[in-house]
């Protein structure tokens, strides 16, 4: 892992800030090609590990994978440098068209322009969604996870929070048992050669 400028990190955000809509769940393409293909800052299962722990805990996605991703190259000036540097742009345009914004909205142009954002938007996230999927998921437990998820949360049936508390608890539970069998197993094969090893030896 490097040890990149914080100016490289305030310039990275900066831009993804300024060229990404969408927000945070569209951000994550984004920083995935800046962080591991282009700059190679880190690996893409250090990248998967911060977009988890993002999507995880409170705040705007964006802002949590800016202030883990900068603390784990730079520290707490890493943090708060990358953290400025997505926050800024998007505060600087809203400031900048808050005076138009009404006329703005009733514009046709940008009606179509929003039409062919949220289009874009959207497969930012599909493609997000899939290359972190790839690495993120291992296992069949891990796919049925996250179906039951997009089930229970796409039908209204829990709402996102919910949806991640309910996903997280049973994942403690399924995973906390399996680990308990495995070590059971282990110790009865460990028990097993012990004992056949001083019958062996009772019989010499």
């Amino acid at each position: 892992m490097s040890n990149p400028r914080l100016s490289l990190l305030f310039s990275m955000f900066f831009k993804a800030g300024v060229s990404t809509f969408g927000g945070g769940p569209a951000i994550i393409a984004i920083l995935e090609t800046e962080f591991v293909s282009h700059h190679h800052l880190m690996s893409i299962d250090e990248y998967v590990e911060d977009v988890a722990i993002a999507t995880a805990i409170p705040g705007a996605i964006c802002v949590n994978l800016a202030f883990l991703a900068g603390y784990r190259l730079r520290g707490i000036a890493g943090a708060i440098v990358s953290a400025l540097g997505v926050i800024i742009a998007p505060f600087l345009v809203i400031t900048a068209i808050l005076d138009w914004f009404g006329n703005i909205l009733e514009s046709p142009f940008v009606g179509r322009f929003l039409q062919g954002a949220a289009a874009a938007v959207t497969g930012l996230i599909v493609v997000s969604a899939w290359s972190i999927g790839q690495k993120l998921l291992k296992g069949l437990w891990c796919y049925v996870s996250t179906i039951a998820f997009v089930l229970a949360v796409g039908s209204k049936a829990l709402s996102p929070l919910q949806g991640v508390v309910v996903i997280l608890i049973i994942n403690l539970l399924f995973f906390s048992i399996y680990t308990s069998d495995e070590t059971l197993v282990e110790s009865d094969s460990l028990t097993g050669d012990g004992l056949a090893e001083n019958d062996f030896m009772e019989v010499e």
